[in-house]
């Protein structure tokens, strides 16, 4: 007996479901036109510095995204999209920003970090051998192939093993992590975490097997 177990992005992916049978469910990823940039906030004071660039080209939340990298402790990176400019800046971690439809947008941050990085340097540092890096993201593509892809799939039943998971998820890509959650008694809570090396592999793990039984 099996479950129909639920595939899902743990990553805030753009997805949308179709019904096309009484038991399957596809899953087809949206693509945005989109210019993106990589930036490594080291000694810069970057989310003050966009809050400044967000006000003086009138710009909102709609028209750019934030995605953090998240270096955990426990496994492997994950990443957070948003438009609340909550991160810490002094970091080697990338940054990755969306800025949506308009590529004007992206040419005008660029040319805004140039002229105004020194005045949100983060304390009294003054090596300029140390500062910000950024690269330019030609696609889509790119960026997802650089963005970790972590999966969260749920409705397993209690013998389902990581062993499991493994092997069904191993035909979309290089797999990082994977795990099971279990509480304190040693019982299944019936949900864990597939972590793939990018999001391009988390992407077509998701378009094959959203909504199909994956339990054996």
């Amino acid at each position: 007996m099996t479950t129909s177990s639920s595939v899902a992005s743990h990553n805030n992916l753009t997805t949308m479901s179709k019904r096309i049978a009484p038991d399957k469910m596809v899953t087809t990823i949206i693509n945005e036109t989109s210019y993106s940039l990589k930036v490594i906030p080291k000694n810069l004071e970057l989310a003050n510095l966009l809050l400044a660039f967000k006000k003086a080209y009138k710009l909102t939340d709609d028209d750019f995204e934030l995605i953090r990298v998240c270096d955990n402790n426990d496994g492997p990176s994950s990443f957070e999209a948003n438009t609340k400019l909550e991160f810490t800046s002094n970091s080697v971690i990338p940054v990755y920003i969306r800025f949506f439809q308009a590529k004007i947008n992206l040419d005008n941050f660029i040319q805004f970090l140039k002229d105004n990085h020194k005045n949100y340097k983060l304390g009294n540092q003054e090596d300029d051998n140390d500062e910000f890096q950024f690269e330019i993201i030609d696609t889509e593509e790119e960026l997802n192939l650089q963005l970790p892809g972590n999966l969260y799939i749920r409705g397993l039943l209690p013998t389902t093993k990581s062993e499991d998971l493994y092997n069904i998820f191993k035909p979309f890509g290089e797999i990082k992590s994977c795990k099971i959650i279990y509480d304190d008694f040693g019982v299944s809570k019936g949900f864990g975490f597939i972590s793939f090396a990018n999001r391009k592999q988390a992407n077509d793990a998701i378009e094959n097997l959203h909504g199909c039984n994956v339990d054996v």
